[in-house]
């Protein structure tokens, strides 16, 4: 029956694609456990896995790029205060 072995090939490589796409989605919360706390600023609302996911859109996935910012920030108030 040759109809039922191209079903069941479709399901199978359906069923692999599906698997490898959800492995392959970054666990942010299983990241986000090594990170410090975010600091608490009344107008900023955001998780870390906002950030995760910001930084995997904007950054490629590069946190060095995107910490550099960061840095780039404190080091110009500090400069002001």
């Amino acid at each position: 029956m040759p109809g039922v072995k191209v079903k069941a090939g479709f399901a199978g490589m359906v069923i692999i694609t599906g698997y490898l796409i959800i492995s392959a989605i970054p666990n942010n919360k299983a990241h986000a456990a090594t990170c410090p706390a975010l600091p608490e600023v009344a107008w900023w609302q955001t998780t870390h896995d906002n950030i995760a996911r910001h930084v995997d859109h904007h950054y490629g996935g590069e946190w060095d790029p995107y910490i550099a910012k960061w840095e780039g920030y404190r080091d110009k108030m500090q400069t002001i205060l």
